[in-house]
Order: C-alpha cells, then sequence, then structure tokens
C-alpha cells in the first residue's frame, strides 16, 4: 500500500458507492495504474498525485443503475502513449473500452475512448488535440443529453 502524497495544491475528489469493492478496486488499479493508498474491509482510497485526485470507493448494496446528475468522469492525457498505457492496462485487468481514436466531439479534436466501472459510472480517456471552434458538419450525438451511452 502506498503512502498517501501530501496536498500541496487543490485536489478533485469523487466518491463512488459499489457494490462489489474488490471488482471495483481491480477497475481503478488498472484504470490509474497505482495501488490504493488505502484499503479497509469496507473502503478503498486512490491517491494517484499526477491526476489531483482523491477516489474514494464506498462498499454499500447494489443501488439502481445509474449516476444521477453525473454524466461521466474523465482523464485527459498527457500524451497518446499514456493513453494507450491506461487502455492495455483496464484491458489485462479484463475490462473493456471502446472508442476512436479521431473524433470531433463537444468543440474539440480529440483521442476519445470510454470505460465503465463495476458500479455503472463511465469513464472518459481522452487525448485533445486541438479546440474546434465551430461543430461538426454533422451534429455529434456526443454533445447531446443523450451523449456517452
Amino acid at each position: 500500500m502506498n503512502t498517501a502524497p501530501t496536498a500541496t495544491r487543490l485536489a478533485s475528489h469523487v466518491s463512488i458507492d459499489t457494490a462489489d469493492l474488490a471488482r471495483s478496486a481491480a477497475f481503478y488499479r488498472a484504470l490509474f495504474g497505482v495501488e490504493p493508498v488505502l484499503e479497509k474491509p469496507d473502503y478503498v482510497r486512490f491517491w494517484p498525485a499526477e491526476l489531483g485526485l482523491v477516489l474514494a470507493l464506498n462498499a454499500c448494496p447494489p443501488r439502481a443503475a445509474g449516476t444521477g446528475a453525473l454524466q461521466h468522469l474523465g482523464i485527459l492525457f498527457p500524451d497518446a502513449a499514456a493513453l494507450r498505457t491506461a487502455r492495455e492496462r483496464l484491458a489485462k485487468a479484463g475490462f473493456t473500452s471502446s472508442g476512436t481514436e479521431h473524433t470531433v466531439c463537444c468543440y474539440a479534436e480529440l483521442y476519445q475512448f470510454w470505460a465503465t466501472d463495476p458500479s455503472g459510472v463511465r469513464w472518459e480517456l481522452f487525448l485533445a488535440h486541438a479546440e474546434v471552434v465551430e461543430p461538426a458538419p454533422t451534429p455529434s450525438a456526443c454533445c447531446a443529453p443523450s451523449c456517452c451511452s
């Protein structure tokens, strides 16, 4: 188990309830490429310093599908190699991801892939190439409320 990094700047925090704590922890080990900084029978905390994110997983009974108002979470990768490495870790741990290496979505040109954790939380794994001022000639489902489904 790692030692939690010292907070020297603001960090984001996300807390996710999960009915399968072990499987969820495996997903985030693969996604982030790090071990949890704290692991208890009912709770797991990840704090990958380079992401500026504190992620808590809470063991709880199954809930109805969906994440409420939260559409998805995302990680902007610094380069294609880091994105590819994260996808490979997920695949090696038995988790799928899908997407494309070129799309125009939400006014950006990017590599965009999606992975879903065992609790149904969708993660966008992306690398932005360029800002796009005008939307694509064909309306993209990406920016619509039905995006990410």
